[in-house]
């Protein structure tokens, strides 16, 4: 199915309203918090990510090293425990 296509000349010749100065500023202080926000927002997630992955080399690690069966169950307690938190399914 072809689809219609709005040409230059016609895009140039439409009109387009645009809000009023007052609602053009409130709108772009709006994005600028909702960008701050973002911001915040994925500087969390990454710090959150960085933890994570630390917590499953730890985890791993632990299960790596240990020297005692009993070392051994204890660090595999822990992942099994906390499997969908070490696999990035839930945090």
């Amino acid at each position: 199915m072809k689809m219609p296509r709005l040409g230059t000349k016609d895009a140039k010749a439409s009109r387009h309203p645009v809000p009023p100065k007052a609602e053009q500023g409130w709108i772009i202080q709006r994005v600028e918090e909702l960008m701050a926000l973002y911001d915040q927002l994925e500087e969390a997630q990454a710090k959150q990510n960085s933890i994570c992955t630390a917590a499953r080399r730890s985890a791993i690690d632990a299960v790596a090293t240990a020297s005692t069966s009993q070392e051994l169950e204890v660090a595999w307690e822990g992942i099994s425990s906390n499997w969908e938190v070490m696999a990035g399914q839930r945090s």
